[in-house]
């Protein structure tokens, strides 16, 4: 029920978003954790635009300064792209912060919102994920249109190997026309590491959980290990693979009690 209530909650924030013509959506939340700290709701909707990169850093700053706690502990994702410079500002920020991204069910995150969801330190693509090569808007007569699109392509390889991805995504997005979006499987997914925690993050919450609670590491592998078998017991194979929330990889939730006390209260948003 929480998640049925959350797609639908998504879907009028997204004409909430459209009327009031902003892509990037912040809101504190009236609930708060088991620490006392606020959540709130930081959100990427519709095209991505420069003016979009200065706005969500301004609302990280807001999310630090007032010691907010994200619902999911995640920025949430659904865009069909727009400026990939913008993309990369955005991903590099939520890099900074130790954020995690997520793309719920049923959602959309392609071209440059892709570049912003793989800058999470843990990312949750659960939706779907798309890639296309760069998109010129104006017809391009200019001689040096092949420099420029080589340019273009270094930067991207540049990004991705600073967000510890694949080269193969790029392939993937190098190879499909501007016009079309290639969506990555399950199985692309989690090679490319869009269903996990990066391994020097999660080897660091790791250390700082085992301190704090006394299990030793071995336990907090099979928790999680556990964890990820109960949601995935009814797959046959790798075809609609349900990752451990971000919340949990990360260890600010125990694993198997995530963090959505925040949103029983997200009707409030609007």
């Amino acid at each position: 029920m929480v998640a049925m209530r959350r797609h639908w909650l998504v879907i009028l924030l997204c004409v909430w978003a459209g009327m009031a013509r902003a892509d990037v959506f912040f809101e504190r939340q009236d609930s708060v954790d088991e620490s006392g700290r606020r959540y709130a709701v930081l959100m990427v909707l519709g095209q991505i635009t420069v003016a979009d990169a200065d706005t969500f850093e301004r609302h990280l700053k807001t999310i630090r300064k007032e010691k907010l706690r994200l619902v999911d502990d995640s920025v949430w994702l659904q865009s069909w792209g727009g400026n990939r410079l913008a993309g990369f500002a955005m991903g590099r920020m939520i890099r900074r912060n130790h954020l995690a991204t997520l793309v719920q069910k049923g959602e959309e995150c392609n071209s440059a919102c892709v570049w912003v969801l793989v800058g999470g330190v843990c990312r949750a693509a659960i939706g779907h994920v798309g890639v296309h090569r760069v998109v010129f808007f104006e017809p391009q007569y200019r001689r040096d249109l092949e420099w420029d699109l080589a340019r273009r392509d270094r930067a991207l390889k540049r990004y991705l190997n600073e967000m510890d991805v694949p080269l193969e995504l790029w392939t993937i997005a190098h190879s499909t026309p501007s016009w079309g979006v290639a969506y990555l499987s399950d199985i692309r997914k989690r090679i490319y590491g869009l269903y996990t925690t990066l391994p020097a993050e999660q080897e660091r919450r790791v250390a700082t959980y085992v301190k704090q609670t006394r299990e030793s590491k071995l336990d907090v592998w099979k928790q999680l290990r556990q964890r990820e078998m109960a949601l995935n017991s009814n797959q046959p194979d790798d075809a609609d693979y349900q990752p451990v929330p971000c919340s949990e990889q990360l260890l600010l939730t125990q694993p198997g009690q995530s963090s959505e006390s925040g949103t029983e209260d997200l009707e409030q948003v609007l």
